[in-house]
């Protein structure tokens, strides 16, 4: 059973991002868009509320010794109701194709 209310998770996804990027498991997500190498946005089945919502990201990364220092940040595009755009950004300041990306976006509910 989902938890609906505000401060509720709206959406979360396992996202393979290496290839072409595709789901392996999620909540509430219809579906992803590759943007190009490290830059990925999950498209809501069912819109947010509103676009002033959190977006909590990590990265287990398994490519390429990848795993030290990658992180998953915004990207510089504002959120929406219905996805949200964010990138795998590597310590060198490059965006990586990572493997094991998960999502998580928390927000208001109603």
């Amino acid at each position: 059973m989902a938890y609906f209310g505000d401060n509720a998770i709206h959406a979360w996804a396992d996202i393979d991002g290496t290839g072409s990027a595709h789901l392996d498991n999620n909540y509430n997500v219809s579906s992803i868009t590759d943007h190009g190498v490290g830059d990925h946005q999950v498209n809501f089945s069912t819109n947010a509320s509103n676009a002033h919502y959190a977006i909590i990201g990590s990265n287990v990364g398994e490519t390429n010794d990848d795993h030290t220092y990658t992180f998953v940040c915004s990207a510089q595009h504002a959120p929406t109701t219905s996805n949200c755009r964010f990138q795998v950004v590597h310590r060198g300041g490059s965006r990586r194709d990572q493997n094991h990306v998960n999502i998580v976006i928390v927000a208001e509910y109603g």
